[in-house]
């Protein structure tokens, strides 16, 4: 059986224009591209950041388990975040969470949002009258820039000799304002003999 010169080049070129489609064809398999959202471009673990004042005093200290930012979005991550403020009264607030988004429109810029959220405390101490405030919600937003917060959730309120329930408040952290929006109830306590 006698093939001919034509066959071979036509199988071989057949060859040779399957294997450029082939070649030619994108596959997901061997071609990947990731979600930006899932890609981290930075994190950090066992964050410890201070912030001082023109004169050089303490006036925050922010620490967090971690920190994560993900490639082409203006929203941290955070695990386990604490922020402590010293007032210059002398007062200090505390906000502590489970979870915290912080947003920032530049990598690099200040933080104009922080999104709190599970077991959110704020605790106020104020060292001249020796009293502490305890606030706890499920949810919490501070605006940094503004110092002040805010939530839509239910919320306790502990203090010396009271206990007051509420959904939502609006808070400035920097006057000692907090105004409670709906169904406030109060409880007061007897000091113990």
């Amino acid at each position: 059986m006698k093939i001919s010169v034509k066959v071979y080049v036509g199988v071989f070129l057949l060859l040779i224009l399957g294997m450029l489609m082939i070649a030619s064809k994108k596959s997901n398999y061997t071609t990947y591209q990731p979600h930006a959202k899932f890609v981290t471009e930075q994190s950090m673990l066992g964050v410890n950041a201070k912030r001082f004042d023109k004169e050089g005093h303490l006036t925050e200290v922010v620490n967090m388990q971690s920190w994560v930012h993900y490639q082409g979005q203006d929203v941290n991550q955070m695990t386990k975040p604490t922020l402590k403020m010293f007032h210059h009264d002398g007062g200090i607030w505390n906000i502590s969470a489970e979870k915290g988004e912080g947003f920032q429109i530049q990598t690099k810029g200040k933080l104009e949002k922080l999104q709190l959220s599970q077991d959110v405390l704020v605790t106020r101490t104020d060292s001249l009258k020796n009293t502490m405030w305890e606030l706890k919600t499920p949810e919490l937003t501070y605006f940094p820039e503004k110092s002040s917060a805010l939530t839509d959730s239910p919320v306790i309120v502990n203090g010396p000799g009271i206990e007051i329930h509420a959904i939502g408040l609006r808070a400035n952290l920097e006057n000692h304002a907090v105004e409670l929006l709906k169904e406030v109830k109060t409880y007061y306590v007897s000091p113990q003999a």
